[in-house]
């Protein structure tokens, strides 16, 4: 399976309700669009972000993608801003939408679960991004990532630039369904539309 932007964010959303719906009683508060209108747009702009900004910089950056020299440098320049105004907005917040997880925390855990265990150095995280380094480990530690996380663990690289592990290279940005492509195929299905339809 691959990630559709243009459909975003029914692949994405597609990738996510098997987590929503084991939730049961609980995922009207991951996505509570038939309680709270504006939380549930600022989840869709969180999601948003996940997709559009983190999944799609981390594919054009990774070793061995198909982007320019060019290419690479900006989205490594790009991702790197992303996480920089990710680790701000965390310095004030516990989780993306207030105190609580929601669909936004599960949806941008896993696009930086590839970055946090394979590809930035330790000394970064450490130094550049304490505040998103704490939020991963809080969000590992809960029972809404296991399914794509496993056990929770450190970066591997121990280096002072960014690089992936060789052996991860086919499988990284995502630990999920794989990496982002672009479609051809519009689709008018929205995230408010498909968690609708889950039995809540």
């Amino acid at each position: 399976d691959h990630r559709d932007l243009h459909s975003f964010p029914t692949r994405r959303s597609s990738d996510l309700h098997e987590t929503v719906a084991a939730a049961g009683a609980a995922s009207a508060a991951l996505y509570p669009v038939a309680t709270n209108a504006p939380a549930a747009a600022q989840i869709d702009s969180w999601v948003e972000f996940a997709a559009s900004t983190l999944d799609v910089h981390a594919t054009n950056w990774a070793p061995g993608s198909d982007a320019s020299d060019a290419a690479n440098i900006s989205a490594k320049a790009q991702l790197s801003a992303a996480l920089s105004d990710l680790d701000a907005h965390l310095s004030k917040n516990p989780r993306l939408c207030g105190k609580a997880t929601t669909l936004a925390d599960i949806a941008v855990v896993s696009s930086i679960a590839g970055l946090m265990t394979q590809v930035l150095p330790q000394s970064f995280v450490a130094k550049d991004l304490a505040n998103v380094s704490r939020y991963y480990s809080e969000c590992a530690k809960e029972k809404h990532f296991s399914s794509f996380l496993g056990a929770a663990r450190d970066s591997q690289n121990t280096g002072s630039d960014w690089a992936v592990p060789k052996d991860n290279v086919q499988t990284f940005p995502a630990p999920g369904p794989g990496p982002v492509t672009e479609s051809t195929e519009a689709s008018t299905d929205t995230l408010a539309e498909q968690a609708s339809s889950l039995s809540l």
